[in-house]
């Protein structure tokens, strides 16, 4: 009974490359020629060389119960029919040791990832025989499962799954259901039914994590230098005592164990930076921040760092010097700064001195930290008054609710009002008149300020006038029937008001403006939804929008942006660059709803007035030395390498820092972290905020995990992400997250579970929720393909995360689910996990979700419940278009408006309304084509596993290779030494099937010794007289040719793409084929002699040729990094020969030359289609090395068509294509070129497994 089709591609002889020298020596190792069969030679069938992993055949599932609809489909389970394979367990082998993978074969037999294939019906492949007792020997083995299965998840339960016939697809958590009237009646989503063999119960989840750690808060503090303490989470509210450390609110570390060289933290592959939210709303109870008198003279700083002078600093010379903590200056303390020091270095006056207290403080600085004179807070109000404002009810709305907010507004804060639509109108609130004055603004192409007093003013001395004019707009404007509105121009007159003083602009637009200056063009395409060219409507249509933002930042004027579209496009990814460049903040209602959406704009509007704010800011991070910053992430503008330009910043707004290794760090060190913010306040005053950061050094990556903050770390990520969603695809952004996560935990994995069974998933306990996060990221509106959500929603959610501090980012990727039933008599409030399974028809349950908060209420719900919260007895009383929850004089309807963050609330009543927004919020479940939670944890369980098998084989790949080791040197030695000689089991430590272009490295054996570095390798005589014979035949010119670096490495890499193809296999079983019949030829004696002169002289003349492909790939890239300014020159001195000695006799001539590469609209249309041509045959790898490219041919194109098409002179022509010539060829070809070299592994691995 053969038995190789279970062994699949690394059986012997199936499509491996065959040495030369095995056909004729039996001591040769690697894959074994297709000859008969001799156990004296070949190893059985089955087995493989050392340090390669056995082959796994298919799994042989017990046989299982006919599903009822079995004998119509004609489709039967897989059943197991192996006489043979029956007693043996997993993939084991008989007579062999089981493989690492086997123990993950029970864990993972009836998972999604391998039940979701589906099974061709028809005839078995497998070539078993029917066994006798097959059910005792199936009993059996379930139990061994069960037992293995229950050492990894506890309270495993077995459930007999039957994988779904072809054509049918297995149900979802949550089905989709289409959207119904608000009264319509729905049948209740059906429970999901679990897939997999784990317990939901048992995998990790951030419910446990957060119950647990409000907790232990709830009734105590945190001490910020506490090391008995554990770092409370960022969702947490907890009271935190200053002890040196700034509050974890302001500042948060990826690591609170710094690595201590930039190899901890590339070996791991965890994100290590720094995020900051300055002016982070603190917990009620806690202490405020302290404020520091101005001096005289200025902050103490450092002489060399500028630092500034804080808690962490060391007093020394009796007091007369400290040691800066961040460089380790050496600093005279200014006299009137002198105090005695104590016997330990302690200051006498420290008590009086908060800043060397406390890690956060506020410093009052003197006229040299002024940008201009400071003022309380200017707000304009720009307000679009357009037909489409006014029908919607924007206008009206707007007006109710500035009315409402008056008299809560800081004091000293001045506001001023303007209204735009085809004009700009100003408005006179002086409060010496008796009725507001409009001056109307005509001429937008050139804004002016038609009046310097009145216009803003004191909201309490000119109220009255405030309120008539917000009572008369929406009348004023009633009939207006402009279509569109001149939003920049509003924007600009807006600004020049502000100049003087700075302060925030909020402009609320209801359409795409079409007319006056920066209008835009409709260029909204729904074809590229859900595309991974979505990306090309993130990035603005123009400039000019980008320019007025710069003017805004240089006069300190941040923009707020609130956008009412009715189910129209408005570009917010060109109007957003204002409030994200600005440090504003954009909103966005889509269908703007009077009755509904109003309540929300209230809120927000009111919320975005009286919180903690401050503008004309800049923001620097410095670090120790060691230490630098590699880059920032945010919303915000860079004016130069070090500073954040920020013209407004607010409690919501944080700011992340990836950070670098300049040098490694000292030994038990430690790592200090200061991030200065120079702001205005409401008030008018210029502060400096400090905020201070004193964390361990550590040296090993298992303190690294154990010390990792995942909070910080995920909001890094997804701020470095949302970055890059201008450049790359969305698609791409998903995959990238999901490599990296697969990264992190394969590194844990590597360095500290490396003993640990290969069928256990090792996740380390600071990231253990990595896997969830990633999902709820690719689930969420941010990363989702869905072609529902258009660029102008997905716009706002990229540029609010961006923006977004920890605990917002956390709730956003997983929000609170609350057990409203289960709330009485608890202090801490409960959660539950989202999931439809945890959901009980009983039950009222609340989920803050990012704009509204969602209560689903059980369809068998009590009407005491009912009662309490809604004022009604019975389900269909309660109105399913309620926005906010009835004020009830009761404890748990108080409780619950308290924990409402949402400005509205959508209901959910089981069987009466969709649920189909609501199934979104539901993570752990399968929903809208996306996997649950345990599916997705086993899908990454593989992924681990691949990558570590992809890691071993590299790395082993490494060690054989020694061709790597040619820049040592050869030394000859007495041929006749017997102990110089390679005996068996040293060849075979060699060998790697894997590679099998290791031909010279294993078969070639000279009677030399090798020395390298430190090492020496000496070999032995073998008695053997085939052995003796190999040895003395001189070096063939195959293997020479095979050692040289470059086509050793190009022919592996060209066999393991062509692997990865049913094609490609073919050619390979081929290519080896040739091989062994050409192996003779080359092998004769002429041929060699010929060959070896050949390459003797290539040696001779060319010694480089022998270079590792890794050295010649480091000096292309200096040699491109050196090459960096060429383009640029070229193109310049390209444009001077031009311009200065062009002579005018040559004019004709050039112009001759410049109509020759396109004559006519023709010769394009027909380039074009050839490049499309060659395009469309292109293998996909092929494609995305040569992207690049091919954009620019597409780009070339069009921009040649359109010049050709202008009546410019031959030297405009020439000067425009050099220029085309260097933005679209040159330097996109460098710039791939060079990344490629540089070694971006990620790119480099997508382009070599893309398939």
């Amino acid at each position: 009974m053969q038995t190789q089709g279970v062994h699949g591609e690394n059986a012997p002889g199936h499509g491996q490359w065959i040495r030369p020298q095995q056909a004729s020596n039996k001591h040769v190792p690697g894959p074994i020629a297709a000859q008969p069969y001799d156990p004296s030679v070949q190893p059985p069938p089955g087995a493989v060389p050392p340090g390669i992993r056995p082959p796994m055949p298919f799994q042989a599932r017990p046989p299982q119960p006919m599903p009822p609809f079995a004998a119509q489909t004609g489709y039967r389970p897989p059943i197991s029919s192996a006489a043979s394979s029956a007693p043996v367990a997993g993939n084991s082998l008989p007579g062999y040791p089981a493989a690492p993978a086997d123990a993950l074969t029970p864990q993972m037999a009836n998972m999604n990832i391998q039940t979701t294939s589906t099974y061709k019906p028809g005839r078995s492949k497998r070539v078993y025989a029917p066994s006798g007792d097959i059910p005792s020997q199936i009993q059996q083995q379930q139990q061994q499962q069960q037992q293995q299965q229950q050492a990894v998840y506890p309270n495993t339960q077995s459930t007999g799954h039957i994988p779904p016939p072809p054509g049918v697809q297995p149900s979802t958590g949550t089905p989709y259901s289409a959207p119904l009237a608000p009264h319509q009646p729905q049948a209740p989503l059906p429970h999901p039914v679990p897939k997999s063999k784990i317990d939901p119960n048992q995998v990790p989840s951030p419910v446990s994590l957060q119950r647990k750690d409000q907790e232990v808060y709830s009734h105590q503090q945190y001490g910020t230098c506490s090391q008995d303490m554990q770092f409370p989470l960022s969702t947490t509210d907890f009271r935190a005592v200053d002890q040196g450390n700034c509050n974890p609110r302001f500042m948060r570390c990826t690591f609170r164990e710094v690595p201590q060289a930039h190899d901890l933290v590339r070996d791991s592959d965890l994100p290590f930076g720094v995020i900051v939210q300055p002016l982070a709303k603190l917990h009620k109870d806690d202490d405020p921040v302290p404020i520091i008198p101005c001096r005289s003279d200025g902050p103490i700083r450092c002489r060399r760092c500028h630092g500034y002078l804080n808690c962490w600093c060391n007093f020394v010379d009796g007091g007369r010097k400290y040691i800066c903590n961040l460089c380790g200056f050496d600093n005279e303390v200014p006299e009137d700064y002198f105090s005695p020091v104590d016997m330990t270095g302690r200051r006498m006056d420290m008590d009086q001195r908060p800043e060397l207290r406390y890690g956060t403080v506020e410093l009052e600085v003197p006229q040299e930290y002024w940008a201009r004179d400071p003022h309380p807070l200017h707000l304009v109000f720009a307000v679009d008054v357009s037909w489409t404002a006014s029908k919607s009810g924007v206008l009206s709305t707007f007006c109710t609710t500035l009315k409402n907010i008056l008299p809560t507004l800081p004091e000293g804060v001045k506001i001023g009002i303007l209204t735009f639509d085809k004009t700009v109108c100003f408005y006179n609130l002086k409060p010496t008149l008796e009725q507001a004055q409009m001056m109307v603004v005509s001429d937008v192409n050139d804004m002016f300020l038609p009046l310097f007093e009145g216009f803003l003013v004191d909201p309490r001395e000119s109220r009255s006038l405030i309120e008539d004019l917000l009572d008369n707009l929406p009348k004023l404007f009633e009939e207006n029937k402009t279509p569109s509105a001149v939003f920049g121009a509003a924007v600009k007159g807006a600004l020049l008001s502000l100049e003087m003083t700075g302060g925030k602009l909020h402009v609320l637009q209801a359409s795409l403006p079409t007319v006056g200056p920066g209008a835009l063009k409709n260029r909204e395409d729904t074809k590229l939804y859900g595309s991974d060219k979505e990306n090309k409507l993130f990035v603005p249509q123009d400039d000019v929008y980008p320019s007025l933002a710069k003017e805004c930042i240089k006069h300190g004027v941040s923009v707020d942006l609130w956008l009412f579209p009715q189910n129209a496009y408005v570009d917010a990814s060109t109007l957003g660059t204002l409030s994200e460049m600005t440090g504003g903040e954009m909103h966005y209602y889509y269908n703007f709803d009077r009755t509904r959406s109003s309540v929300q704009f209230a809120k927000e509007l009111g919320y975005s007035l009286q919180r903690e704010q401050g503008y004309d800011a800049a923001l620097r991070l410095r670090c120790s030395n060691g230490l630098t910053i590699d880059n920032q992430y945010g919303n915000f503008h860079m004016t130069n390498s070090t500073d954040v330009t920020l013209a407004g910043i607010d409690a919501d707004k944080s700011i992340g820092f990836t950070l670098d290794h300049d040098s490694k760090l000292p030994d038990r060190s430690m790592a200090y972290f200061q991030c200065a913010l120079l702001y205005t306040t409401h008030t008018g005053q210029r502060r400096v905020r400090l905020h201070n950061l004193c964390l361990p050094v550590t040296g090993t990556i298992p303190s690294l995990f154990r010390q990792a903050d995942l909070d910080t770390a995920l909001n890094l990520i997804t701020k470095k992400m949302i970055s890059q969603s201008t450049k790359v695809s969305l698609l791409q952004l998903a995959s990238d997250l999901e490599k990296q996560c697969v990264s992190i935990l394969a590194a844990y994995r590597k360095y500290c579970a490396a003993d640990a069974s290969a069928g256990q998933l090792i996740l380390p306990e600071s990231f253990k929720l990595f896997p969830l996060y990633t999902l709820a990221m690719k689930k969420s509106a941010v990363l989702r393909k869905d072609v529902s959500i258009n660029a102008d929603n997905r716009i706002y959610h990229l540029r609010k995360l961006k923006a977004a501090g920890t605990a917002h980012t956390m709730r956003w990727l997983y929000p609170r689910m609350v057990p409203v039933h289960e709330m009485e008599g608890q202090d801490v409030i409960p959660m539950e996990r989202l999931s439809y399974l945890r959901l009980q028809p009983t039950g009222l349950y609340l989920i803050d979700s990012n704009h509204t908060t969602f209560i689903w209420i059980g369809q068998h719900i009590s009407s005491d419940l009912l009662e309490r919260i809604f004022g009604v007895s019975q389900l269909d009383q309660v109105d399913p278009r309620m926005i906010e929850l009835p004020s009830l004089e009761n404890p748990l309807s108080q409780r619950l408006r308290s924990i409402t963050q949402s400005p509205t609330i959508t209901l959910v009543r089981q069987g009466l309304d969709v649920e189909s927004e609501f199934a979104r919020t539901l993570m752990e479940d399968e929903t809208y084509g996306h996997m649950s939670y345990v599916d997705y944890l086993c899908l990454v369980h593989k992924q681990i596993q691949n990558e570590l098998e992809k890691e071993k084989r590299d790395t082993l790949m490494a060690s054989a290779s020694i061709w790597a080791q040619r820049e040592g040197h050869y030394e000859d030695v007495d041929s006749k030494d017997p102990s110089y000689y390679p005996k068996e089991h040293e060849i075979e430590h060699y060998h790697l099937s894997t590679r099998p272009y290791e031909i010279s490295e294993v078969t070639i054996v000279r009677k030399t010794t090798l020395k390298y570095q430190t090492q020496e390798i000496d070999t032995s005589e073998d008695e053997d007289d085939d052995m003796d014979d190999v040895e003395d035949k001189p070096r063939s010119f195959l293997d020479r040719l095979v050692a040289i670096p470059l086509i050793h490495d190009g022919m592996w890499s060209a066999q393991h793409l062509m692997r990865q193809y049913a094609i490609g296999r073919v050619v390979a079983d081929q290519t080896e084929f040739a091989v062994r019949t050409v192996s003779p030829c080359v092998e004769n004696s002429v041929a060699n002699r010929w060959g070896n002169r050949s390459l003797d002289f290539v040696e001779q003349r060319f010694p480089a040729v022998y270079t590792p492909t890794e050295q010649v790939k480091n000096k292309m890239g200096d040699a491109l990094r050196q090459a960096r300014c060429a383009p640029h020159e070229a193109c310049k001195k390209a444009l001077s020969v031009l311009d200065r000695y062009l002579l005018s006799e040559h004019r004709k001539f050039l112009q001759r030359i410049m109509s020759n590469p396109c004559p006519s609209q023709e010769t394009l249309e027909q380039w074009m289609a050839r490049i499309r041509s060659i395009k469309s045959r292109l293998p996909q790898r092929m494609q995305y090395l040569l992207n690049p490219l091919l954009d620019a041919a597409q780009q070339e194109y069009e921009l040649l068509r359109s010049e050709f098409q202008q009546k410019h002179t031959p030297v405009e022509h020439a000067r425009n294509i050099i220029h085309l010539q260097k933005e679209l060829i040159v330097i996109p070809m460098w710039q791939s070129v060079s990344g490629w070299i540089h070694g971006d592994e990620s790119k480099k691995e997508e382009a070599t497994n893309s398939s």
